[in-house]
């Protein structure tokens, strides 16, 4: 085991909620949306070192399971799989069947605790539910390449970006009241940033198939 961990060190940069990218998934309100909608990051991720520069980040981070140990690639769930989404209670591991820990968005939290009440009866069936869909999902083949661009959750993210920003300006820069900030506003926003997501699907579709004629 303590060989096995070497190992691991020199291959792979352990990244807990003390990196960047995963402290930035935890304080970042902007990732309630994708948590919203079961995107999740794992506690631990391990970025493989030897092809920094020549792959993305996505293509070199790795999922490993505490349980069995299996080590994943991150892109086992993605849009391509149909996977990425709807991972509420954690990521599933295909190898042993249980799930691995996730980290949580700050907003996600307090939106749990205050709808408590509410979801706390159907936990334990929803869980059952969601284990067996999980099953299904990754019973089938899984194909190992970079991510779709998933429009509408980039949309909303942006909209909602741009929402907060234009909030926090009116709130110090002219000094308008929070309680006078009218939800048609965040509709507005989520609006255009749909349309903002859209139109980078077709610029990336364009892109794509200019390389594909050359």
């Amino acid at each position: 085991m303590i060989k096995e961990n070497e190992n691991q060190q020199k291959k792979f940069k352990i990244l807990t909620w003390k990196s960047f990218y995963i402290l930035n998934r935890i304080l970042n309100p902007i990732y309630f949306v994708n948590e919203l909608f079961g995107q999740r990051v794992p506690k631990v991720l391990y970025l493989d070192k030897k092809f920094s520069g020549r792959l993305s980040f996505t293509e070199r981070t790795h999922v490993p399971c505490p349980y069995c140990h299996t080590i994943h690639p991150s892109s086992k769930w993605n849009s391509v799989n149909n996977t990425s989404l709807g991972n509420w209670y954690g990521l599933y591991c295909d190898t042993c069947g249980r799930i691995i820990p996730c980290i949580r968005n700050w907003m996600s939290l307090i939106f749990l605790i205050m709808t408590f009440p509410i979801w706390i009866w159907f936990a334990k069936s929803l869980k059952k539910k969601w284990l067996l869909r999980q099953e299904e999902r990754f019973s089938k083949p899984i194909k190992f390449r970079p991510p779709n661009f998933v429009w509408w959750l980039n949309g909303i993210q942006v909209g909602i970006t741009y929402f907060v920003l234009y909030t926090l300006l009116k709130i110090y820069a002219f000094h308008e009241p929070f309680f006078i900030i009218k939800m048609k506003g965040l509709v507005g926003s989520i609006l255009l940033g749909l349309l903002w997501g859209y139109l980078m699907k077709k610029a990336l579709l364009r892109k794509l198939n200019r390389k594909s004629i050359n």
